[in-house]
């Protein structure tokens, strides 16, 4: 018992580093080119896929129902990818693992959190982690007033009369990406101190300029203002919100996704469903179009259509080819694959739904990830790591059983927590 007591005593500072390091992995790799060239993840990912096998070669985890068969529906998919690689065979096996690992990244971290980390961990975390928001939003804010006095870091260009900042990342998106994280954070806790850390974190996604920044802000305030009159929302009622708001930006998808010719994303697209119709109905295989390994062995597929001679699709500067997760499946896995990542999706919404506790967390976790994959390779990155390790941990507070009153040492939590709430809100109002 003190041995599991000492054990865990650890995971919370070791939690808080790799969420840490997961949001930031992009801003070192700017900063200090050289550490790109660490093994570091590969450590993290083999630490982390071993833990899994020795909780479940011990069989001290039970997951649910629905993970299983997201688990089930993941093998397919990769399976997919490896027949079409079979078939078709245009790269290396060795790029063909490292596009596996890649793409396992975030189902690894969440069955990471759900399976090494116990059931009220999350809750005693949630603290801490509220700290490091609040820490990792101020100081994105003074970097962000610091640029304006003192140009240190680049701005990337002018988009709705703003500015567009990028700080000390690589791309706007990921900036972005950092505030939107901090904000789902600030939301499990809502309270007046945060909703200071809130109007911060706001600013910097807005200095972001990023459509997808733009329409999670939309939701986040819709909730907050729900929460405030004391409606609480739901799955179907986020869905519906988040559906609501694509108007306003439809023209930016139309042009960006649909229309344009000249549109990065658009060629990214309509590529894509052109090798999805040529390799019918499983794709062109792994590592053949849009992923990181289709850009470090250049895909042959790149100079069958022409991208090789388009700027940002080339071989010397192929900043343009990872900028769609849902491009990139469309075109080495095909429409069986987009089928399969859909369902995942969709079971991973009703693991949310089924967590009472932090329902609108998850949700709001999904919706930045879902909208995400649309503009760029989100789920593959340290982010799509760091999104998917915390709802993992969230989604381990308990499922919709542990909440109908029949396990009361979960009950006990959620009463805990309640009272925990009222506390800090009264210690705020003091």
């Amino acid at each position: 018992m003190n041995r599991n007591k000492n054990y865990e005593k650890y995971l919370k500072p070791l939690s808080l580093l790799l969420i840490t390091y997961w949001l930031f992995s992009n801003a070192l790799n700017t900063i200090f080119p050289f550490f790109g060239k660490l093994p570091i993840d590969e450590i993290v990912y083999t630490i982390i896929t071993v833990s899994i096998f020795r909780k479940l070669v011990v069989r001290t985890v039970k997951i649910d129902k629905k993970e299983k068969i997201i688990i089930i529906i993941y093998f397919v998919f990769i399976f997919t990818g490896w027949v079409s690689y079979v078939l078709n065979g245009q790269q290396s096996l060795q790029s063909v693992v490292l596009d596996i690992i890649l793409l396992s990244r975030f189902i690894v971290c969440y069955f990471f959190a759900r399976m090494c980390f116990s059931e009220g961990f999350f809750m005693d975390l949630q603290h801490s982690l509220n700290k490091l928001a609040q820490i990792i939003t101020v100081g994105l804010f003074l970097s962000l007033i610091l640029n304006f006095v003192i140009r240190i870091w680049p701005t990337n260009s002018i988009r709705l009369g703003i500015e567009t900042q990028q700080l000390f990342f690589s791309h706007p998106t990921y900036l972005t990406s950092v505030a939107v994280f901090c904000l789902i954070v600030f939301y499990m806790n809502r309270n007046s101190k945060n909703y200071v850390f809130i109007t911060l974190a706001a600013v910097i996604v807005i200095f972001g300029t990023r459509d997808k920044g733009f329409l999670f802000l939309g939701i986040y305030l819709v909730l907050l203002i729900l929460s405030k009159i004391g409606i609480k929302s739901n799955i179907t009622f986020l869905l519906v919100s988040t559906i609501s708001l694509i108007p306003i930006f439809w023209d930016t998808i139309a042009y960006k996704l649909i229309s344009s010719d000249t549109s990065a994303r658009s060629l990214l697209y309509k590529n894509a469903l052109q090798i999805a119709n040529l390799y019918l109905p499983i794709g062109a295989g792994f590592a053949m179009y849009g992923s990181n390994q289709s850009i470090k062995n250049y895909s042959p597929i790149y100079n069958e259509l022409g991208m090789n001679k388009i700027f940002g699709f080339t071989m010397e500067n192929p900043n343009y080819l990872t900028d769609s997760f849902i491009a990139m499946v469309l075109g080495q896995f095909g429409y069986i694959g987009i089928i399969l990542m859909i369902v995942i999706f969709l079971f991973f919404l009703l693991l949310v739904k089924g967590n009472k506790l932090r329902n609108e967390f998850g949700l709001l976790i999904l919706i930045y990830v879902i909208t995400s994959t649309i503009t760029e390779n989100f789920i593959s990155s340290s982010f799509g790591m760091a999104f998917f390790f915390t709802l993992g941990l969230s989604i381990n507070s308990g499922t919709e059983k542990d909440y109908g009153g029949e396990d009361k040492k979960m009950q006990d939590m959620i009463n805990f927590e309640k009272m925990y709430k009222i506390v800090m809100a009264k210690k705020n109002y003091c």
